[in-house]
């Protein structure tokens, strides 16, 4: 799934917090309230295989129908379109992904029907325009988390975990969090960044990215062995900054709870603070 729940937690927010740049009142709400900002656009119904698929409008869609009809929780969240700086947002996609992939990505979609990356992923007229608000929306959820020291939501798609620097797959089109944990690290100044990708799939794609970065350490928790047949628990990354945790099919909070207990999470906070 293409949503990312973002929090900023370090003591650079303490000595470091730039101006603001607020685009729109709704944005400027979010700095003087404590309402949770959802980064969302209709854009994203708008990558569709045209047929039957298990990545489709649908999914975003049910998460905003409850979002916006659940009455308590409405009250306490604001969505927000994502911000309109292309040329930003191409920045750091190119950071995360070879210049000849993001092109193929946006010559399949200039043809307007759908075409395939691989026997999984498509890519329709709309795609590269959608995929690359996606990748703002996350972005734009990260310097809101940071600059309001508060979460932020990413209600995005097409999503992005699997997406590699030179190919998409598995429905992932460009890498979302790699590019927002760049675009943190390289625009807002963040020295430091922690990744919990929670899918029943390993996201591959940011571990690549990931795994070579010191600044950044990343948890997987995934099915093993399952598709991408990546994260074993045995690949800790060059800087020992990948923990995955692989879990057979029959697991549950029984078996994933004790894994996750607080010296594991007091671990990460001590590193993000230091």
């Amino acid at each position: 799934m293409g949503i990312g729940f973002i929090q900023v937690i370090s003591t650079e927010l303490l000595s470091n917090r730039r101006l603001v740049r607020c685009s729109s009142s709704a944005a400027a709400e979010i700095f003087s309230s404590k309402k949770l900002p959802v980064v969302y656009s209709d854009k994203f119904l708008q990558h569709s295989a045209g047929r039957p698929h298990p990545e489709r409008p649908a999914r975003v869609a049910a998460i905003k129908q409850r979002l916006s009809e659940d009455k308590e929780i409405s009250q306490g969240i604001s969505f927000l379109e994502p911000s309109a700086d292309e040329d930003m947002t191409l920045k750091f996609i190119s950071e995360v992904h070879y210049e000849d992939y993001i092109d193929q990505v946006k010559r399949l979609s200039g043809y307007g029907d759908v075409r395939s990356l691989d026997g999984d992923t498509y890519v329709n007229g709309a795609t590269y325009d959608t995929a690359v608000t996606a990748a703002r929306a996350w972005m734009d959820a990260v310097e809101y988390a940071y600059k309001t020291g508060r979460p932020a939501f990413a209600l995005t798609r097409p999503p992005g975990h699997h997406a590699t620097m030179a190919t998409g797959m598995g429905f992932c089109i460009f890498c979302n969090a790699a590019i927002a944990s760049a675009y943190a690290i390289k625009e807002l100044g963040l020295s430091k960044i922690s990744i919990l990708d929670w899918d029943v799939h390993h996201g591959n794609g940011t571990e690549a990215w990931a795994k070579s970065n010191p600044q950044v350490r990343m948890t997987s928790s995934h099915q093993y062995p399952f598709y991408p047949f990546t994260g074993a628990e045995t690949d800790v990354g060059m800087h020992n900054n990948i923990k995955n945790v692989a879990l057979s099919a029959e697991s549950n909070w029984s078996t994933l709870g004790p894994r996750y207990r607080l010296p594991r999470v007091r671990e990460q906070l001590a590193w993000m603070l230091t």
